[in-house]
């Protein structure tokens, strides 16, 4: 686990045998509320963050003392991301920004924007009773409850079901 919150940059493992956290490293540089996934090969993934100069930058470590970074195209603050495949990361947020990172060659490609804007908001993948995957946004902050569907086959949008 590393950063979080308002964090000190560090990174600690849990041993639930001994109930006790191990500080392992440090991260770059402090991040705070990214968004987060795990991938099997490259471990914890962070994107952006609020108020840490890593807004623009992925992360990803396997052992919290070695990281691997690329620059992502803008800030990312109160976004979400989902891992679409072993090898594409999404990010959806600031506002109505959309875009995958492939995970083996780190190109960032901008996909259509989210139907409307997004702040608070969560995401997750899903899928179709055809198969196809289906990347599910939800919330988007405020007073506001929207749903956005992505369909990851025709990189296309549709309004969902408000949550209520």
């Amino acid at each position: 686990m590393c950063g979080g919150g308002y964090s000190s940059g560090k990174c600690y493992t849990y041993n639930s045998e001994t109930d006790t956290w191990v500080a392992r490293g440090s991260l770059p540089a402090p991040v705070g509320f990214a968004g987060a996934s795990y991938h099997k090969t490259l471990g914890l993934i962070m994107t952006g963050g609020r108020g840490a100069p890593t807004s623009d930058l992925l992360v990803a470590t396997t052992d919290g003392r070695n990281f691997q970074t690329t620059k992502l195209p803008g800030a990312n603050k109160y976004h979400c991301q989902v891992l679409v495949d072993d090898n594409t990361l999404m990010v959806l947020g600031t506002g109505s920004q959309a875009y995958t990172i492939n995970l083996s060659t780190w190109n960032v490609t901008t996909v259509a924007n989210m139907p409307g804007g997004a702040i608070h908001h969560v995401c997750g993948l899903g899928t179709k009773s055809t198969g196809e995957k289906v990347v599910v946004v939800a919330g988007a902050g405020g007073n506001r409850a929207e749903t956005y569907l992505f369909d990851v086959q025709t990189e296309t949008w549709k309004i969902g079901t408000p949550i209520k």
